[in-house]
């Protein structure tokens, strides 16, 4: 019966270093997907103004309603999109400081040398 072994485990033997590509290129789809939810959450945001106002029409006031605009531009063209790529920016560094360990570790591995308990470290 042939030894069944994992995906991971094929990978890890074919691949000498994969590199910090693979992750980024995960991370430029997520990137996308990022972006479509952005808009879309805006669209939503921006309907959900309108059909207030819609159904206001009669007891809104024209500077309440400038003020909601004014307010919904703000969410739409600055808060939103900075509460959602802040995470993202989290994420990429997350990503490059586990790339950075996994270079290090196979430059000891491939130097036969030991590796740190954090080669990150500056201590």
């Amino acid at each position: 019966m042939p030894h069944n072994t994992s995906l991971e485990e094929l990978f890890r033997h074919a691949v000498t270093f994969p590199g910090a590509g693979v992750a980024i290129a995960a991370l430029q789809t997520a990137l996308g997907h990022l972006e479509e939810e952005l808009e879309r959450n805006a669209d939503q945001i921006a309907l959900r103004l309108r059909a207030k106002h819609d159904k206001l029409r009669e007891d809104i006031h024209s500077e309440d309603k400038g003020y909601d605009e004014y307010d919904l531009d703000r969410t739409i063209n600055v808060l939103l999109p900075r509460v959602v790529r802040g995470g993202f920016v989290l994420t990429l560094w997350s990503t490059f400081e586990v790339a950075a360990l996994d270079l290090a570790q196979y430059a000891y591995r491939e130097s036969s040398k030991a590796l740190d308990a954090d080669p990150l470290s500056r201590t």
